[in-house]
């Protein structure tokens, strides 16, 4: 288990070090870069997930999703 602090070390990271300004999309882990799971990357499932998300909070699905 992880205490807050820890928890919310890479999110501080990401957004307060100079080494990251300028960088978006990646996946980080632990405060380094990491390779997300083969799962992420598959279009269908992500299309899935984003009908689902409208659905739950009550929103329209209008074709969008992840780009």
């Amino acid at each position: 288990m992880l205490t807050p602090a820890q928890g919310a070390s890479t999110s501080i990271y990401a957004a307060a070090s100079l080494e990251m300004e300028g960088v978006g999309g990646c996946y980080l882990y632990n405060g380094r870069r990491a390779q997300s799971s083969d799962a992420s990357y598959d279009e269908d499932l992500q299309a899935k997930l984003w009908k689902q998300s409208c659905a739950l909070v009550g929103l329209p699905d209008e074709g969008r999703g992840p780009e």
